[in-house]
């Protein structure tokens, strides 16, 4: 029954700690962060900017942010690859359960193929897993990754999750955001000129335009 009991719970400590709700401000505090073990799940991450993402939600997998040149060809031990193509991928999400781990420190996937490229835009995904880790030993800040699944719980290609490396870069960058989030400065003014255009062109009126400069007004002036 010893055995049985171990072999229960072993799972549970390989993975550390499991806890309810980690912010962004826990993850830089010193007294907090040096006693969370590596790998310890939550239910719930609040961002630098005050999102919330929880297990279950919804994100939007939006557009990659990194330019790539990459290509196939005969060198001189055979196949190669060399720049040939330039194309758009994603710098922080990766596909599969890809985030791997060396000394504590985070390092990333060096093979091309494991970063989505800008056919994934627009994906809508599931929150999975939430995990955090340091940046380093325990007297590091903390890191947050999220493992994504598909909506209908299949896969993406041949693989059965997304990872995003570390969601607070992923935010900044553009590269996921959360289905309900308010619009980002740049979206803002990009809507009140198409806004303007469909003015000038009679396809909406002068009050409808007027509606939606109020609202986009506050964003684009933070």
């Amino acid at each position: 029954m010893r055995y049985l009991i171990l072999l229960f719970i072993s799972p549970f400590l390989a993975n550390g700690q499991s806890l309810t709700n980690l912010s962004f401000e826990q993850t830089q505090d010193i007294d907090y962060f040096r006693s969370i073990k590596n790998r310890t799940n939550y239910l719930s991450y609040t961002t630098s900017k005050g999102f919330d993402i929880g297990l279950g939600d919804t994100l939007i997998v939006a557009k990659p942010s990194t330019r790539s040149l990459q290509g196939n060809g005969l060198g001189t031990s055979g196949l190669a690859r060399f720049d040939s193509k330039e194309q758009l991928r994603f710098e922080f999400v990766q596909y599969g359960k890809r985030l791997i781990l060396r000394n504590n420190q985070f390092f990333s996937n060096q093979d091309p193929d494991a970063y989505p490229s800008n056919r994934l835009s627009n994906e809508r995904v599931i929150v999975k897993e939430i995990v955090a880790i340091h940046k380093g030993s325990r007297k590091k800040p903390l890191a947050v990754y999220l493992v994504l699944g598909e909506l209908n719980d299949r896969a993406f290609g041949i693989y059965k999750h997304l990872t995003v490396a570390d969601v607070e870069n992923a935010l900044a960058y553009g590269e996921i955001k959360l289905q309900n989030a308010p619009l980002s400065r740049k979206e803002a003014i990009a809507k009140l000129k198409e806004a303007k255009e469909l003015m000038d062109l009679e396809v909406i009126t002068a009050q409808e335009y007027l509606e939606i400069k109020t609202k986009m007004s506050p964003l684009i002036k933070q």
